[in-house]
């Protein structure tokens, strides 16, 4: 699996078929533009339309996570646009726009994805879902969070095996733009109206 981030500028997709060749899976090309997340487990290819700033992370070669197909992705509706767009159902290549902003946490993958991915739009003052500790608390999964609007508070915690607990080690602010790799535990507090974007390493272990 591969999740391709559009910080700043335009970029044009063509999905690939087993031969590396481009084949049109779609009446309209795969156009991302800034704050656009696209996800797939197939080939593409890509080039810029504009100046651009892109962030990329690809599951490793090595990783024995599988996807399950059997899982469907959950479409949702976001102020009458529905979320994410499937672009090629067999890939699993799919879009989830920037002008997508739900207050709540939404995760757009399915809990088996090697990568998940999540975003959050909450109003100032909104707190995250309290400390907590990334599962399973003896080999935590990393989450990476991306700033995409506003003002955010980080506090990340660390886990004592011996007493069962976490307990915080530090704060932070992040401004537009920042990201942060939490390997262990975190809590976000929102200082102004923001948007977050969460990609973590799966599959999801539950909370």
């Amino acid at each position: 699996q591969q999740v391709f981030y559009v910080e700043e500028g335009k970029v044009k997709l063509s999905l690939e078929n087993n031969l590396g060749s481009p084949e049109t899976l779609s009446p309209e090309e795969i156009i991302l533009n800034r704050g656009d997340v696209f996800t797939t487990f197939g080939r593409f290819s890509w080039y810029t339309l504009m100046n651009s700033r892109i962030m990329r992370i690809q599951q490793p070669k090595h990783s024995s996570v599988r996807r399950n197909a059997g899982e469907a992705v959950t479409l949702r509706e976001h102020k009458g646009y529905i979320y994410p767009d499937i672009v090629d159902a067999q890939s699993m290549s799919m879009v989830l726009r920037g002008n997508i902003a739900p207050e709540k946490y939404n995760v757009i993958t399915t809990n088996s994805f090697p990568l998940g991915i999540g975003v959050k739009a909450p109003v100032a003052g909104e707190k995250g879902r309290l400390p907590h500790i990334h599962r399973p608390v003896e080999a935590p999964k990393s989450e990476l969070l991306v700033n995409q609007k506003g003002i955010m508070r980080f506090m990340a915690y660390k886990y004592l095996a011996d007493e069962n607990k976490g307990v915080k080690v530090g704060e932070f602010m992040l401004f537009r733009g920042d990201r942060v790799l939490s390997l262990a535990g975190h809590d976000v507090e929102f200082v102004t109206d923001s948007k977050m974007l969460e990609i973590s390493v799966g599959p999801y272990p539950g909370t």
